[in-house]
Parts: C-alpha cells; sequence; structure tokens
C-alpha cells in the first residue's frame, strides 16, 4: 500500500467517525429538547390544575369553571376553545400547547366528551 492510499484512507475512517459522533451529539440534544418540553408542560400542567381547583373552590365562579371544562375538553381534542363562544382561547392564551396539555388536564379532573358540559 502506497503511502498517498494510507493518508486517503486514514482520512475516510477519521471522517466516518466526525460523522457518528455528530449524529450522536444531534441525538443527545433531539432528547434533552423533548426532556426539556415534557418537563416544562407537566410544570404548566400542574399550573393550570392549582388555578382551576382553587377557582372550583370560590361558588361565584361556577361558571367560569364550567366554561373552561368545555373549552380544555375542545381542546384536548384539537379544538381552538371557541365552544364557549369567547374566541380562539388556543391561539390567545395557550399558542403552542399540544392537544396532552389540555388533555392532562382534563384527565385530572375527570373530565371528557361523555361527562363534561360539552355533551
Amino acid at each position: 500500500m502506497t503511502p498517498t492510499t494510507q493518508i486517503v484512507l486514514q482520512t475516510i475512517i477519521d471522517m466516518g467517525l466526525i460523522v457518528a459522533v455528530s449524529v450522536a451529539i444531534c441525538s443527545i440534544i433531539a432528547t434533552y429538547k423533548d426532556w426539556n418540553m415534557s418537563t416544562e408542560n407537566n410544570t404548566d400542567v400542574a399550573k393550570k390544575i392549582a388555578h382551576i381547583t382553587s377557582l372550583m373552590k370560590n361558588s361565584l365562579a361556577g361558571t367560569m369553571v364550567t366554561e373552561i371544562e368545555m373549552q380544555f375538553v375542545e381542546m384536548a381534542q384539537g379544538g381552538d376553545g371557541s365552544i364557549t363562544f369567547t374566541g380562539n382561547i388556543r391561539e390567545q392564551y395557550y399558542n403552542g400547547k399540544p392537544d396532552t396539555f389540555f388533555q392532562e388536564v382534563c384527565d385530572h379532573f375527570g373530565w371528557d366528551r361523555e361527562t363534561s358540559a360539552v355533551g
């Protein structure tokens, strides 16, 4: 094997290692982003549950809680929360939140299509 061939082969091997390391780094970054979004979503869900729970303790907020239930059930199914005729709630207040965010809140309170005020 000539020295030139050896240099070419070594360069190819080095490039393969660089690609493998780059792929591994990209995979680690993607996993971290998924984990971070999940953690952020869990924190937001907990905050929303606490807020709704405090509203439920206030007898004057009964209608508001019913509207929230209707909106969250609809948004958990991919809707925009306009079921209560108060506009696009999802875009206005929850822009970028996935359906799972709303579903987790609904699950906590036992809201679903069959038992909710949505009917």
